[in-house]
C-alpha cells in the first residue's frame, strides 16, 4: 500500500503523482485517518479491513467504514 498523503514524510505526494493513473483504495485512507484518530481522541483504534474501530476512553464505540462509490 502506498500511502499517498500530502502530510506524508514519504517522497511521493498526491501533488506529484499523475492524477490519471492515480488509485487510492480503502486502505490508504484508513491509514491516513487512524493516527488523525488517535492523535486528537483517547481510546483505542483498530483498523480492520475496510473499517476502524474506535473505542473512546467512557466505552463508547464507533464504526468509521469507507467504502468505494462507483
Amino acid at each position: 500500500m502506498e500511502n499517498v498523503s500530502k502530510n506524508s514524510t514519504n517522497d511521493k505526494v498526491l501533488s506529484q503523482m499523475e492524477f490519471e493513473n492515480l488509485h487510492i483504495s480503502h486502505d490508504d485512507i484508513l491509514c491516513s485517518i487512524q493516527p488523525l484518530i488517535t492523535e486528537y481522541f483517547d481510546g483505542d483504534c483498530e483498523c480492520s479491513g475496510d473499517y476502524i474501530t474506535y473505542t473512546a476512553a467512557n466505552g463508547q464505540k464507533f464504526r468509521i467504514l469507507v467504502a468505494e462509490i462507483e
